[in-house]
């Protein structure tokens, strides 16, 4: 990796999202960030991408931790522009706060997420958007043939 920060918990939320890794993957852009209290993850599309532009529940099946949550246009200022993004965060149930006791019972058994493994989920997230890339140009050019030939 390029640039690689760990995750630390904090108990408030950041102001400003402080960036763990950001680097090229195989044609996307992968972005890992601390909000703070969690972290977040987001991959970026080139904006003519064939999977760019689409809302973040149609592309359920991907897997990604806990789902998609976030897909946009970047904004030059959190998520560079000239991609569609689609991101994730690590604050579900079972997932580690940093606002949480540590002497919780429950909390003990909530996962603190490192930057290493946020960023094997971001590269797992860019096999399958590939897997998807591959089979949406194949219906593509399947569809464009079978309409012309009517």
């Amino acid at each position: 990796m390029k640039k690689f920060k760990e995750m630390i918990y904090q108990k408030e939320m950041l102001d400003k999202p402080e960036t763990l890794f950001d680097e090229e993957c195989l044609g996307f852009r992968i972005i890992g960030m601390s909000l703070g209290t969690h972290p977040v993850a987001y991959v970026g599309l080139p904006e003519n991408h064939i999977l760019a532009g689409f809302d973040y529940g149609d592309l359920s099946i991907i897997s990604v931790h806990g789902g998609f949550t976030f897909s946009s246009k970047g904004d030059g200022v959190y998520l560079p522009k000239g991609y569609w993004w689609y991101g994730w965060d690590y604050a579900h149930p079972f997932d580690w706060k940093g606002y949480y006791d540590e002497n919780n019972e429950l909390a003990k058994i909530c996962k603190k997420w490192t930057t290493r493994e946020i960023y094997e989920d971001a590269k797992d997230v860019v096999r399958q958007l590939l897997d998807l890339e591959e089979f949406a140009e194949a219906m593509l050019k399947k569809f464009t043939k079978y309409t012309t030939n009517q």
